[in-house]
């Protein structure tokens, strides 16, 4: 049901160049818990934590994990989880800034049916 998107190389590349943001799409069903994606980094390998995330129409959630990336079978991440508000379909956004100033990060665009 939940795609799941695996964004290191992005993360990476957003602590290179910080004013770079990152748009990732996702699809959920209404008011359903969906995985939609990891937050990971290879260069720090501790993965960014959800200070400032927003979202517009649910809730996002963050679970700490282990998966196979960066040459680690054992790379710590986080799962992102998002719900949307019961009832809602549409597109919704959750934003992870990160960088100087938020300027950088992630943004996923999350359509919900």
């Amino acid at each position: 049901m939940g795609l799941s998107i695996s964004l290191g190389v992005a993360l990476n590349l957003c602590q290179a160049s910080q004013a770079a943001g990152i748009g990732v799409n996702a699809k959920a069903k209404s008011g359903q818990p969906t995985l939609i994606g990891h937050l990971y980094s290879c260069t720090t390998h501790s993965p960014p934590g959800d200070a400032g995330a927003s979202v517009e129409h649910g809730t996002v959630t963050l679970k700490d994990v282990q998966i196979n990336q960066c040459g680690n079978p054992n790379e710590p991440a986080k799962e992102v989880w998002y719900t949307s508000a019961p009832g809602f379909k549409g597109v919704d956004t959750v934003k992870f800034p990160m960088g100087k100033r938020g300027i950088g990060g992630v943004t996923y665009n999350v359509t919900v049916q």
